[in-house]
């Protein structure tokens, strides 16, 4: 048996990263008893037999600040499963600085083989005192990619899917990624003036779906730049029946989808992002409109503590959070991003902010410093490979 002997890390990869990479049938945390409590075992041990089939997991606790008595515990494990034939590996990815010093004070006397995995390139190190110790490299599997819901539920969290908008769900429909395509392109053409513009479907978001809609103006609004911009939705079938009189433009949305898209403006970018990051056909997942709950219990008609993250992608277990803001973005946006991210992806997320108007140079240092990608205007020039390439470049730089 294959016993991986884990120290116990706040972030749920670490914890969990050599289960994915190798063939391991038992392994052993070893902690505190504060991160270690009884919720939080109960929970872990449940997802690495649900999902990952793990039927022997085990949490041991050491004493905080006691290296005695870590090496005394570990001494006892390496005793246990060397005398039950049993191999063990050390996974020094993650735990306290005191468990590790134990863990190398007892490798050395019991010859154990430590190793460490690179998060983000899967690379293995292994440190070893003799040269004749077993290598975990010998029991490599094929690495088991986790699901956006699986791997929400090792971040003590769920996906609600309650809350998704219908809208956001149709990309299976032809029909509905060609206009996403064209009003994408519209939307480059018209930049900021894209969400200006926007109040004209927004006036009028309860007019039933099969009705024409009148969409009145004022004297301060430049009618001309507007109507050229419906007529431009016109000729892509967004709308139809198009008219314009002194007070009014008028008009019929081709369908639900699209009447949902215009009135809420800012979400062609979200969309857009979406259907481009799936069509790299690179990530092992990739959802756009992802309610997060908290507390990982979704209680019916109970009000919850949610965060929605407008694109979440998934490759090798790494997370990528990306906030998509047609308008200007201030520093509330970045720390909103670095919170979501740390509380749902831990320290190894990737952050991104997709912004068609620029930034000031204060705030991109304030995001470099917090490792969040910003882009801006820039968006807007972009060709579909160029943004195709932006999200495989991603995944090869470490933040």
């Amino acid at each position: 048996m294959n016993v991986d002997i884990e120290f116990f890390s706040d972030d749920a990869l670490e914890n969990i990263a050599t289960c994915l990479d190798y063939s391991i049938d038992k392994v052993i945390f070893v902690g505190y008893h504060e991160p270690m409590n009884t919720a939080i075992k109960r929970n872990f041990a449940g997802l690495l037999k649900n999902i990952l089939h793990m039927e022997h997991v085990e949490f041991v606790e050491v004493s905080q600040y006691d290296l005695d008595d870590a090496v005394e515990k570990l001494e006892e494990i390496i005793t246990r499963e060397k005398s039950a034939k049993n191999k063990c590996y050390f996974d020094l990815t993650g735990g306290d600085d005191l468990i590790l010093v134990a863990a190398g004070i007892v490798a050395a006397k019991h010859g154990i083989t430590m190793h460490q995995l690179d998060m983000y390139s899967g690379e293995l190190r292994e440190y070893t005192l003799k040269k004749k110790l077993d290598s975990i490299s010998s029991i490599k599997k094929e690495k088991i990619r986790l699901t956006l819901s699986q791997y929400m539920k090792f971040r003590g969290t769920c996906i609600n899917t309650r809350m998704h908008k219908v809208f956001k769900s149709h990309f299976n429909n032809v029909e509905f990624v060609t206009d996403i395509k064209n009003l994408w392109k519209i939307c480059r053409r018209y930049g900021k003036q894209w969400n200006v513009y926007g109040k004209f479907f927004r006036n009028n978001a309860d007019t039933p779906i099969e009705a024409v809609v009148s969409s009145p103006y004022t004297h301060t609004d430049k009618v001309s730049d507007v109507y050229k911009l419906l007529k431009e939705l016109e000729a892509i079938g967004a709308i139809s029946k198009l008219t314009k009189n002194k007070h009014c433009f008028r008009f019929k949305y081709k369908n639900q989808d699209i009447k949902d898209c215009l009135c809420d403006s800012g979400s062609i970018l979200e969309l857009y992002s979406f259907l481009i990051a799936s069509e790299c056909n690179y990530f092992d997942c990739c959802d756009i409109g992802v309610h997060l709950d908290w507390d990982g219990i979704i209680n019916g008609w109970l009000p919850d503590v949610t965060n929605e993250v407008d694109v979440l992608l998934l490759k090798d277990n790494i997370p990528t959070f990306i906030s998509c803001k047609n308008g200007r973005v201030d520093k509330d946006a970045l720390y909103e991003l670095d919170t979501v991210a740390n509380k749902f992806g831990g320290k190894y997320s990737k952050r991104v902010i997709l912004s068609p108007q620029s930034n000031d140079e204060t705030l991109n240092e304030r995001a470099r410093e917090m490792g969040i990608i910003i882009i801006d205007d820039e968006i807007f020039d972009w060709s579909e490979s160029e943004f195709k390439q932006f999200f495989l470049e991603l995944y090869e730089t470490e933040v």
